[in-house]
């Protein structure tokens, strides 16, 4: 039996467990590119004992390789997606054919936002500048992440055609020095009439998962060793780019290369500074103006077209500090992927925590 094929047998056993115990199924589809890596999280957790150490750890020949082992973190996209839509899918737990309405763009008409901005590069130039200048992050070995989210998926299974969800989800994570990774989710937050998270900015949702398991690569001193030299960097991250879809699409491969490391890691101010001088240079990346996120704090908003045409991807700074805030999709073309009526928001993500805490203020298993 293959990988692919006992992940699909545990995420079944699952589901059957749930459907003897008198819970119905409410909808099985995990999220827009979620199950290939659910799966492979889950079938590289089951082997992770088995697998011989590597010796060598080179850089990864496309850009899906190299973020993999961070699939795991999100193990919950086929476990706890199948839970939170399972158990708590009915209404109000998830909405149903609506997004959150969108952020409040200068210039904009309400509820829709400019496709695109103006020159970014002296505006990111000066956020590196002030994300060179923030204090070395300090405390424990342990970094601990903490994400506020809603992602988009979509059930085909209806008479209709299709009908999208938008489902909030609070993610958590501990990453040990030693290579322990614990991750844990919750049923997310509401969103308020003006699109904002309703709720203190601290984990408190009902817990839906919690796994622990050695991390995989490239470990929890990835964005500590990244250059941090603009030209090496941009190089670097170039190498661990899918060429295939990255060609057309850079700044909106940079922005994904830039997301996954904030909400894998604490992200030395060096290295922050290295990034937002790397978009600098990418002319599809433009500048939308300062805005509120959905917590309310100041933000500088980019933009730059989506790798299918069909989006835009937004990445929001701290206009002070230069640190990253978050990032956003928006659906800007009909897709028969979703029932949205265009502009829509598929996904935000909010980064409420990035600090180094000691292993004492990591939870124990219950």
């Amino acid at each position: 039996m293959s990988s692919r094929d006992d992940s699909d047998a545990e995420l079944e056993k699952l589901r059957q467990e749930l459907i003897s115990s008198g819970v119905e199924p409410h909808d099985l589809t995990p999220l827009p590119g979620q199950e290939e890596r659910a799966e492979e999280a889950l079938s590289r957790i089951l082997r992770a004992k088995k697998l011989a150490p590597q010796s060598e750890r080179g850089i990864r020949s496309s850009r899906r390789n190299w973020i993999k082992w961070g699939s795991c973190l999100t193990i919950a996209a086929g476990i706890v997606l199948i839970l939170s839509l399972v158990v708590f899918g009915q209404a109000p737990q998830v909405v149903h054919a609506s997004t959150p309405p969108l952020l409040t763009f200068p210039g904009a008409v309400e509820g829709t936002m400019p496709p695109v901005g103006r020159t970014a590069a002296s505006k990111l130039r000066d956020l590196a500048t002030r994300a060179a200048q923030q204090p070395q992050p300090a405390g424990g070995p342990v970094q601990h992440i903490v994400l506020n989210s809603w992602w988009a998926t979509t059930d085909e299974s209806v008479d209709s055609g299709v009908r999208s969800l938008v489902v909030p989800v609070e993610r958590e994570s501990y990453f040990d020095r030693n290579g322990t990774l614990r991750a844990i989710e919750r049923r997310g937050a509401p969103v308020s009439q003006d699109g904002l998270i309703d709720a203190p900015h601290v984990p408190t949702g009902t817990v839906v998962s919690t796994v622990s398991f050695e991390s995989l690569d490239p470990g929890p001193r990835y964005a500590d060793d990244l250059p941090t030299k603009p030209t090496e960097l941009r190089a670097r991250l170039i190498q661990g780019q899918d060429p295939l879809v990255c060609a057309t699409a850079s700044g909106a491969c940079l922005i994904s290369d830039v997301v996954d490391l904030n909400h894998n890691y604490v992200v030395p101010p060096a290295l922050t500074a290295a990034l937002w001088r790397v978009l600098a240079v990418d002319a599809s990346i433009t500048y939308l103006g300062r805005i509120h996120d959905r917590l309310g704090r100041p933000a500088d908003a980019f933009t730059t077209p989506g790798e299918d045409g069909r989006r835009q991807k937004l990445l929001l700074i701290d206009p002070n500090t230069g640190r990253y805030l978050g990032e956003e999709v928006i659906l800007t073309e009909s897709s028969p992927q979703f029932d949205f009526t265009p502009p829509a928001v598929l996904s935000f993500s909010a980064l409420v925590e990035a600090e180094r805490v000691a292993r004492s203020q990591v939870p124990k298993d219950q």
